[in-house]
């Protein structure tokens, strides 16, 4: 009069416990455990044929199932470029044109722009970094033309520039 346990060899999903709910099984989906009400505790040979039927099938079902294919992290930055940089000094400060390209399948935004700025002896001099409040739409190139980049060192030679961050358009953060 008690309830006897067997144990389900594959894990039991939603479809598994309605198959063996229809054939009188309880499913514990903590332990993944299927309770069978044994009155009397001797299981018939029919009754212990569609359990190892049902565990079978169980096993079938896990099988077939396709495993979660985790999606691949797509960054702002991914396919995000910056090309035809020119650079000037204006009084104090680095002036930058530059084209930006955003192959990537996402329109993208609030793209942070850091020129490196170095001596003639090569060391770094300078780093600047401003947003540029726009927006790159996907498959598409923007120019942009006399972008302040800020103070710029007096011994500045060369400076480098790239983009170093950017946001998704509809998203925030």
């Amino acid at each position: 009069m008690g309830l006897r346990k067997i144990i389900i060899l594959a894990s039991v999903g939603a479809a598994a416990a309605a198959v063996l709910a229809a054939v009188g099984l309880a499913v514990d989906p903590q332990r993944r455990e299927a309770v069978y009400p044994a009155y009397p505790a001797v299981l018939s040979a029919q009754q212990e044929d569609e359990i190892i039927a049902l565990q079978k099938a169980a096993r079938q079902a896990r099988n077939a199932m396709p495993e979660p294919v985790a999606k691949p992290t797509v960054y702002p930055m991914d396919n995000m470029s910056l090309s035809n940089v020119t650079w000037r000094k204006e009084g104090i400060f680095l002036v930058a044109s530059f084209v930006l390209t955003n192959n990537g399948p996402y329109a993208v935004k609030d793209l942070k722009i850091t020129c490196e700025s170095s001596a003639n002896s090569g060391t770094i001099v300078g780093r600047n970094s401003q947003t540029l409040y726009d927006i790159v739409k996907a498959h598409t190139s923007k120019q942009v033309h006399d972008f302040n980049m800020g103070v710029i060192h007096s011994q500045a030679a060369r400076s480098g520039c790239r983009v170093e961050d950017a946001s998704f358009v509809g998203r925030t953060g």
